[in-house]
């Protein structure tokens, strides 16, 4: 599970218009030039595609420089990125493709993440450590769930057929939607680290799911 300990430290997916100015991020990307391509023939097998990744050592490495070098970046290029994907979204739901809510979560995922990587690097990783030990196949779950939202992501801006892109925003929209219970997880055991916060994950496999564990109905 190497490279599942490795993807909790990235958080590029806002990123992704900034592939060709990052150097190690357009390294990354080349090397998974292999996986974005049978995921844009085959979206729906996504999660196969991305338990190859999670298999694969050099894109441990990868992950992390990518992440380095993302966290290096000034505030002002980290705006200008988030802006360039939602004028991409804006583009796609301009033909008719509603991406926003899926972006939106996985846009909130990564700032929760980048926040707690650039202010308490220790403590965020305690968290995931601790995660990873006490829930090992739920911390395989989220990271295959992310993966397959980064690379759903990544054929979104390699495909020009209308059709495709309609299955593909289809199926990030329902990774989304079940990454979304695993951010709220994560927020919860940070803002309360308690160890039993990490159960409500392994309770909670759905939005609606989720607000009944956390006494939000």
């Amino acid at each position: 599970m190497s490279v599942a300990i490795a993807v909790p430290l990235l958080s590029s997916t806002a990123f992704i218009d900034m592939r060709y100015r990052l150097s190690s991020l357009k390294r990354l990307l080349d090397y998974l030039k292999p996986c974005i391509e049978s995921v844009v023939e085959r979206p729906e097998e996504v999660e196969s595609v991305a338990m190859r990744i999670v298999e694969d050592q050099r894109a441990l490495i990868l992950f992390v420089a990518a992440t380095i070098e993302v966290l290096r970046l000034p505030r002002s290029e980290m705006v200008r990125a988030f802006e360039e994907l939602r004028k991409f979204v804006e583009d796609l739901r301009a033909r008719g493709i509603d991406v926003r809510e899926a972006i939106e979560i996985l846009l909130e995922h990564d700032l929760w993440k980048l926040r707690w990587l650039a202010t308490d690097f220790d403590r965020y990783i305690g968290m995931w450590f601790e995660f990873v030990s006490r829930y090992e196949d739920e911390a395989r779950r989220y990271v295959l769930l992310y993966l397959s939202c980064f690379l759903l992501m990544l054929a979104l801006y390699e495909v020009s057929d209308e059709k495709k892109l309609r299955r593909i925003a289809e199926i990030v929209k329902k990774y989304a939607d079940e990454l979304e219970s695993y951010l709220a997880t994560f927020v919860l055991a940070m803002e309360s680290p308690q160890p039993e916060d990490l159960e409500v994950v392994g309770k909670a496999r759905t939005p609606d799911e989720l607000r009944k564990v956390l006494d939000l109905e």
